[in-house]
C-alpha cells in the first residue's frame, strides 16, 4: 500500500505500511512509537524539514515542541504501546510521570494541595486494564500516603 501521513501539531509521521502509537500530551511532547515495519516521522515547519528520523521496530522518536529536536530512544514494546490496548502501564514512575500519565489517559487535571510534599521515592509499578481512576490512586497512595478528592475533571491530591 502506499504510505500515509498522520500530522500530530507540528510533526508529521509518514506510515510505511507499519502497526505503531502515537501519543501527544499537553505539554506539546508528541510521541511516536513503532511495533513493527517502518516508520518516518519529520517536523513540518518547513524550516526545519531537514529534521527527520526513520524509525524501525522497537524504536520511538519524541518531539518537544520548545526544542523542534526528535529524541530517538528504543523502548520495550509491551510498556510503551499498553495505551494501544487499553492497558495504564507505570515502571517504577515518578510523581510528574504518574501526574502527566493520569492525566492524559482519564482527561483530568491533577492538582497538589499546598500542605502535601510529594516523596521524590515514590514509585509506582503496575498494570491497570480498564479500571476506574479511583482505584489507580488508591494503588498509589497506600496505605495512606495521601487523600485525594475528584470533583469533575479535577483531582485534588491532600496530606
Amino acid at each position: 500500500g502506499s504510505p500515509f501521513t498522520v500530522t500530530t501539531g507540528n510533526v508529521t509521521t509518514e506510515v510505511l505500511g507499519t502497526s505503531f502509537g502515537i501519543t501527544a500530551y499537553p505539554d506539546h511532547r508528541v510521541d511516536v512509537a513503532v511495533v513493527t515495519g517502518k516508520v518516518k516521522v519529520y517536523d513540518n515547519e518547513a524550516d526545519r524539514s531537514f529534521n527527520e528520523v526513520y524509525l524501525s521496530p522497537s524504536q520511538m522518536a519524541s518531539y518537544e515542541d520548545s526544542s523542534g529536536i526528535f529524541k530517538e530512544r528504543d523502548f520495550e514494546q509491551h510498556k510503551q504501546l499498553a495505551w494501544v490496548s487499553g492497558v495504564l502501564y507505570f515502571d517504577k514512575a515518578d510523581f510528574g510521570q504518574v501526574k502527566s500519565k493520569l492525566e492524559n489517559w482519564y482527561g483530568v487535571t491533577l492538582v497538589v494541595g499546598p500542605d502535601l510534599r510529594i516523596d521524590e521515592n515514590l514509585l509506582l509499578t503496575g498494570k491497570y486494564q480498564d479500571k476506574p481512576l479511583a482505584y489507580v490512586l488508591d494503588a498509589y497512595r497506600y496505605p495512606d500516603r495521601f487523600r485525594y478528592q475528584i470533583r469533575n475533571d479535577t483531582v485534588t491530591i491532600f496530606h
